[in-house]
């Protein structure tokens, strides 16, 4: 009896897993976002091609301060860039100067990211003052954080392909 309400829910719960992405990582710094959906790995929008495990995207003012530079990239596991988009929009943020860099990996990790919006380069706001010590303890922390994470997201993709090896051989069994 107990092997046949397991059986059931197995048979309840299936659909509802194949319905869903089979892998579906993100990663979104402010309005740029990194995503891994069913395999497509994007970059901001951008397609990344299937040897891609890295992407960045960076956002610069122009030197008038009307527009925003994006220049996207996808990296191979050598760091070499496989793919390269460069587009011009206007500054979210008239007048001022807009310095937006994220980088992330195509499990979701992100592993760098940088943000500044001011009246210059260097416009001595204090609230920036210190910025590259915080920076820095901040990326200490974010690269155990992205280490621990990893670990845990390979288990997690290894536990959900042992279900589905698990329920390919219930029903290889019930057929």
């Amino acid at each position: 009896m107990k092997a046949v309400s397991f059986i059931l829910v197995i048979l309840v719960l299936a659909p509802a897993y194949k319905a869903r992405p089979q892998n579906f990582n993100l990663s979104q710094s402010g309005n740029i976002q990194i995503s891994t959906i069913d395999g497509v790995f994007k970059c901001d929008g951008m397609e990344c091609p299937s040897n891609s495990v890295k992407c960045s995207v960076s956002m610069t003012s122009t030197k008038d301060l009307a527009n925003v530079e994006t220049i996207r990239k996808c990296y191979d596991a050598n760091e070499v860039a496989t793919k390269e988009e460069t587009s011009l929009s206007p500054n979210p943020y008239p007048g001022s100067q807009v310095v937006n860099y994220s980088e992330a990996t195509r499990t979701g990790t992100m592993v760098n990211q940088q943000f500044h919006v001011g009246d210059g380069p260097n416009d001595g706001n204090d609230a920036f003052a210190g910025v590259d010590l915080m920076n820095q303890e901040f990326q200490d922390w974010h690269k155990n954080f992205v280490d621990r994470m990893n670990a845990f997201n390979m288990n997690f993709q290894q536990q959900i392909q042992n279900f589905h090896n698990f329920q390919n051989s219930q029903n290889r069994f019930l057929h």
